[in-house]
């Protein structure tokens, strides 16, 4: 995505680097706390970045059609069906931490 806001200045790219990467961030801390409020807060103003640099940049619209045309294609060819097993034993005041997939993120 960095490469779409990019594309009429380096800088612009870097900065939706930066802030694509917070935005994760945060959004994985929300979904682990079933926060629907803050990961709409994000939806809401990604729609918006997304609408005015297509309005400033037309052209910009046939490099994203492009990488969201790659992705669907990367996650069509993926194999979806996904059967993890796991078991774990704590005792006293000791932690388990497990993951199957996706990100995991402990504090």
């Amino acid at each position: 995505m960095s490469k779409v806001f990019g594309r009429t200045e380096a800088a612009a790219g870097a900065r939706a680097e930066e802030e694509l990467t917070e935005a994760r961030r945060e959004l994985v801390i929300a979904a682990e706390r079933n926060d629907d409020e803050t990961a709409e807060e994000f939806r809401v103003a990604w729609r918006g970045k997304f609408r005015r640099l297509l309005l400033e940049d037309p052209e910009a619209a046939e490099m994203l059609s492009s990488t969201l045309q790659e992705w669907q294609s990367v996650r069509s060819n993926a194999d979806t069906s996904v059967n993890i097993t796991q078991n774990a034993t704590a005792r006293e005041s000791g932690r388990v931490y497990q993951q199957g997939s996706g990100t995991q993120v402990n504090y």
